[in-house]
């Protein structure tokens, strides 16, 4: 199983993450991390680092799928060096489908094959809803 974890500015990832388990239930391998404006980038360096460290000492480890809430942001930047020295995929721009894409497919897919999978549902999930539903 392919270890998720939401990153955001304030408490974004934390609700995505209690909707999740709303509507899907529980899940092991579900992390969050909160920048808070106080925050440094190294201290939320070292806590992200940390998590996929600690992800990467269990059994079939095959990478972490990093969900961060803003291209271009801090928590999209803190996890760009982790790339070097872990098997880990980040995507940007994150939403409540793209969470439960991931956590519905993370046990049938592989890391890269998730990332893709999870950027492609989070597109679809935008749409003109007037366009769909309304005639």
């Amino acid at each position: 199983m392919i270890p998720v974890i939401v990153i955001s500015h304030g408490g974004i990832a934390r609700e995505l993450v209690a909707m999740s388990r709303i509507i899907v239930g529980e899940h092991d391998a579900l992390d969050t991390l909160e920048i808070a404006s106080a925050s440094t980038i190294d201290s939320v360096k070292e806590r992200i680092s940390q998590k996929v460290s600690a992800y990467e000492r269990a059994p079939g480890f095959g990478g972490a799928l990093i969900l961060t809430d803003m291209l271009g942001g801090s928590s999209c930047n803190v996890c760009v060096p982790l790339v070097a020295g872990h098997k880990v995929a980040i995507v940007s721009g994150v939403n409540l489908y793209m969470l439960l894409s991931a956590l519905k497919n993370r046990e049938s897919l592989a890391l890269d094959e998730l990332k893709k999978r999870v950027i492609a549902d989070g597109i679809r999930s935008i749409a003109d809803v007037c366009e769909i539903f309304v005639k």
